[in-house]
This record gives structure tokens, sequence and C-alpha cells, in this order.
């Protein structure tokens, strides 16, 4: 019964995995074929064609944001993460991934990483920059998971 976004939601497996699991699931993404796709796909699922900063003036509030692999794309990170803090519920948890530029594995000449893809990915991560920007929008970080792949998979939470 608790309330799930998706935000970057693309063809709504995700969404539609989490309403498996027993959420009210609702994902939203900015490609209008990708959301018509979804909602004919996972029709139980509430899909809608915005940006996390529209959709955070509608007052809805989740339990859970999911956020993969989106905000590398997203050119105004503070707008994106007082977003994200406006759609969870107090004590509410955001998973979220993206590349890691502070990863062990990255390559040491910056601009040679595969993650270097101007202008499709246009901000780049580490824990310390994605942890600053999360506790600056009012998120605490619960977690860091380890992984051999450059990518960064956090949990964290926003204050009650």
């Amino acid at each position: 019964g608790s309330d799930f976004l998706d935000i970057g939601c693309n063809l709504g497996y995700a969404t539609e995995a989490a309403r498996r699991e027993g959420f009210n699931a609702t994902g939203i993404e900015i490609d209008n074929d990708a959301v018509t796709t979804a909602s004919i796909s996972f029709p139980q699922n509430d899909y809608v064609c915005t940006t996390a900063e529209a959709f955070a003036k509608t007052g809805r509030r989740f339990d859970l944001l999911y956020c993969s692999e989106v905000i590398e794309h997203v050119p105004d990170m503070h707008g994106f993460a007082a977003a994200m803090a406006k759609l969870a519920k107090p004590g509410g948890h955001v998973f979220i991934t993206t590349p890691d530029a502070g990863h062990f594995l990255r390559p040491k000449h910056f601009i040679s990483w595969n993650e270097v893809k101007p202008p499709e990915h246009v901000c780049w991560y580490s824990k310390s920059t994605l942890q600053r920007l999360l506790e600056q929008h009012g998120f605490r970080i619960k977690k860091f998971w380890f992984t051999l792949k450059p990518g960064l998979k956090a949990l964290a939470v926003k204050a009650s």
C-alpha cells in the first residue's frame, strides 16, 4: 500500500515490478512515446509524461522514489534534487543510480570514459558529490552499494 514513483520510467518495467510487490505505482517520463507504451503494457499503473520538477508541483508525495540512470542527464541538478525532496514523503526513501565518476575503475583520463557523452550526460557524480547534493535537499544517505562497474547505487532517506 505504499506509494512508489519511478522518475524516468521509460517503458514502465520498474514501475510494474513495484506494483507487483504491492506498491501503488506511478511512473513519470519525458518521452511521450515511452509513456504511451508503458500505459498500454501495464495499464494498472499511473504514467505521466512530465519532468520531476513539474510533477513535484502537483502536491503528490511518495514513500519510495526510484531514479535509475537519470540524474546525469539533468542540467539543473539542484532543481531536480529539490523536486525529489518535494516528491518524497517525510521519512520517504530514494534509490538512485548513476555513473560513478570517482570509481577506481574509471579511466584516469576522464574524457576517455565511455560515460562522458555530452550532451546526453551533462553531470557526473562521485559518492561525495551525490551525498552533498542530496544532503543539501534534506536527504541523508543510508547506504552506498559497492559495485565493480563504475556506477553508484545509493539509498537515501528524507528527514522526517
